[in-house]
Formats: structure tokens, sequence, C-alpha cells
């Protein structure tokens, strides 16, 4: 598990390549949003046919999504345990996927979470802290 706590800080240290994943998506969000908007300045408002719509739903998807990561996720690899509000757990189709909530309403994807006994290690560890697992 690449989950640890850090007495001395009182905070959890993950160790994953998010960050990386996040300002990858962030920046083809960027590029596409920018593409978007340079093809329909070079459109006439005459012109604005299927190929004009294709790039106004392109550009909006992007916005909102890059929105989204902006303002509901976070990187941190280091977070302080008066910051987690809970462990999340999801079920999509049969796979669990576990976040934590933190105080200010994002969240923080914990990836790298696929064996079982890597679950009930961070599960203890975080009912032995006195947070709350949902």
């Amino acid at each position: 598990m690449k989950i640890k706590y850090n007495e001395k800080e009182n905070s959890i240290e993950i160790k994953d390549g998010q960050k990386t994943q996040y300002y990858t998506i962030g920046f083809l969000m960027l590029i596409n949003i920018f593409n978007a908007v340079v093809n329909l300045l070079n459109m006439n408002s005459k012109q604005l046919d299927w190929m004009g719509y294709i790039w106004v739903i392109t550009g909006g998807l992007s916005l909102v999504i890059l929105a989204y990561y902006l303002f509901k996720k976070t990187t941190l690899d280091k977070i302080p345990l008066e910051k987690i509000r809970r462990l999340k757990e999801k079920n999509i189709l049969g796979v669990k996927r576990f976040s934590l909530e933190l105080t200010n309403g994002k969240l923080r994807d914990l990836t790298q979470l696929k064996a079982q006994s890597d679950i009930a290690e961070l599960k203890k560890m975080f009912a032995d802290r006195g947070i709350k697992t949902c």
C-alpha cells in the first residue's frame, strides 16, 4: 500500500502518480478549449453547421471537465488528519472505488487500492484515528 501515516505531522502521505495524471487531463482540456475557440472564430455565422455544433459541444464539455477537476478534486500528497472528513467507498459496476472527502468539499481519489488486504489495512488505519468510513 502506498498510503502511510506520519505520526510527527499527524497526516497521511499518499504516493501515487495522480498529480501527473490530473495535470495531463487539465492540459488536454485546455488544448480542446483553445482548439474549439480557434475553430469557431474561423467560421462565419452562416457557416455554423454541424461541425460548428460539434466544436461548441467539445469546448463546453472540456470546460465543464476542467472546472470539475479544479474545484472538486485535489492531488495533495500530504493530508493532515484534521482536514479529512471521511473515507468514501463507491461501488461502480462491481468495482470498489475509494476516495477521501476533505473538509473543504474536495475529493482525493485513492486509485492504488486493488488488493483486499490494502483496503482492510486502510479502513483499520482510519478507524484507529477516528475517521468515518462510508
